[in-house]
């Protein structure tokens, strides 16, 4: 009997790769569904710089540190700069998560346990979304769990190679993100006290230096980056951090949130009931997950009510493999657990897939945009919301410059109003309504209008080259509640127009 139900159950490097492939399943297909986002739009820029220059230009518009940044530029000179080839970093990152989440699972409770955190991580729809981004999170946790699975094999074993390991992994996930600090420093006082009760600091010492090093030396770029700590959140503090547990459930972007959050709290809340039942290894493993979770997560907190924003739901994204850990840990002590880590899972699974396979949009569609402009076949004027700045504006309308409070001679004048993310909303992303009735342009015909699922756009056009003022262009803008960015465009190779000395075209 027992010989045949080892057959009947499947190894458990098996069931490990199964849950992998899963991962991978999640995140590819439907890599290079959107258009880059904007905090995306700013990695495609400096990615096409030549390497000093994207070295010197990181800490004028960015809040993290150079390694992801290096690694995507090398990467995208073999592998190109679209969408999926710029966003083909995280998703592996992502997906190797899976089963390093698994191994330090393992090693801190159980291999049940183990594959039960990877299931949540693979499907986890916080993982996916960021897995299929071009920024550095996914990076920095994937780094982060390499340095939990190392932490915890050296905390059981005290071998040296563990140790360097664990030293090694947080040197990177710090110099991918600073957030990485928050984790290391407590795995660094968990480790030291325990090796000074075995009378064997000094090798942990050695293990914890190279990581504190790191850090100093990124304090001159974390001075420099303090004056754009990464953007002004939509939401105020208080709802982001409300939001924050169903973000680390179901996501930011999903579908009917309001019910599927619901769900996704209830069956978390069953799953962790069995955490007083906790004995023995899971016992301790669920607690180093819960005091690695809150290492993470409390910090950025406190210093929010001292005044210093960082509360995003990206910079959490470290957290994910603890918190799934104490969740898994306590799912598997109750029969009711079981079953509500399988609800979860299923869940999770069911919201990435409807997210991935519907005319859905969660982000900004500058790529739409662009596609139903077309080139610049005349000379145009732009008139864009959300206003960017011109080298991340580039990246889909090339050679666009922002327009002078001057005259210009254009042939078409583009009306375009995006709408915005929909991360801290339940209802689905919505563009602005077109006006009832359009501006008049003199000189000018509307020719084109669409109102898509992201974006409205009306496109005007001359038979002739027509003297449009561009100082008044922003009082035709689409959305009042947004800047706008006016921008003009020629065709590759087209002589630049100066001052003409012509009766305009613009106005209401």
């Amino acid at each position: 009997m027992s010989w045949a139900r080892r057959i009947r159950r499947p190894p458990h490097w098996a069931l490990l790769a199964g849950i992998t492939a899963l991962g991978a399943a999640l995140r590819l297909p439907s890599l290079g569904r959107q258009s880059f986002t904007v905090d995306e739009l700013y990695t495609a820029w400096l990615v096409h710089m030549p390497t000093g220059r994207m070295l010197s230009t990181i800490p004028k518009t960015e809040s993290t540190p150079y390694l992801y940044y290096l690694a995507v530029h090398a990467w995208a000179h073999a592998g190109g700069y679209s969408e999926a080839s710029l966003r083909l970093i995280s998703a592996l990152a992502g997906i190797g998560t899976v089963p390093v989440a698994a191994a330090a699972a393992r090693a801190l409770a159980s291999r049940r346990v183990g594959l039960a955190v990877a299931a949540l991580v693979a499907a986890n729809p916080l993982m996916v979304s960021y897995s299929q981004q071009a920024r550095a999170y996914a990076l920095a946790t994937f780094l982060a769990a390499v340095a939990l699975w190392a932490f915890a094999e050296a905390l059981s074993s005290w071998e040296t190679r563990w140790l360097v390991m664990w030293s090694a992994a947080s040197c990177l996930a710090i110099a991918t993100h600073y957030f990485a600090a928050m984790p290391f420093v407590a795995q660094a006082a968990w480790l030291l006290v325990a090796a000074g009760r075995r009378r064997g600091a000094r090798p942990v010492a050695i293990a914890v230096g190279p990581a504190v090093i790191t850090g100093i030396a990124l304090i001159p770029l974390v001075w420099t980056q303090r004056s754009h700590p990464g953007g002004t959140e939509a939401a105020s503090l208080a709802v982001r951090v409300v939001q924050l547990p169903a973000s680390f459930v179901v996501g930011y972007a999903t579908p009917a949130k309001v019910p599927v959050t619901i769900a996704g709290a209830i069956l978390t809340l069953v799953a962790i009931v069995g955490l007083p039942r906790l004995t023995g290894r899971p016992r301790s493993g669920g607690a180093v997950g819960g005091a690695m979770a809150l290492a993470t997560v409390v910090p950025p907190l406190l210093l929010a009510l001292a005044g210093v924003d960082l509360v995003v739901a990206g910079r959490f994204l470290q957290a994910t493999v603890p918190v799934t850990l104490v969740i898994a840990a306590g799912a598997l002590a109750t029969r009711a657990g079981r079953w509500a880590l399988g609800g979860l899972v299923a869940l999770s699974i069911a919201v990435v897939v409807v997210s991935a396979s519907g005319a859905r949009v969660d982000r900004q569609d500058f790529r739409g945009v662009a596609r139903f402009l077309g080139p610049p076949r005349p000379s145009r004027a732009m008139v864009f919301q959300p206003d960017l700045a011109a080298g991340p504006f580039g990246v889909y309308f090339p050679g666009a410059t922002r327009a002078r409070r001057e005259v210009r001679l254009v042939s078409e004048v583009d009306l375009i109003a995006l709408a915005v993310e929909g991360q801290y909303s339940a209802r689905q992303l919505r563009p602005p309504p077109p006006p009832r009735r359009p501006p008049r342009l003199r000189g000018f015909r509307l020719v084109r209008e669409r109102t898509a699922s992201s974006y409205t756009a009306l496109v005007y056009r001359a038979p002739r080259p027509a003297a449009v003022d561009l100082a008044l262009l922003d009082l035709l803008s689409l959305d009042r509640t947004q800047f706008a960015g006016v921008w003009t465009q020629r065709p590759r190779g087209a002589p630049r127009t100066g001052h003409l000395p012509a009766r305009t075209a613009a106005g209401p």
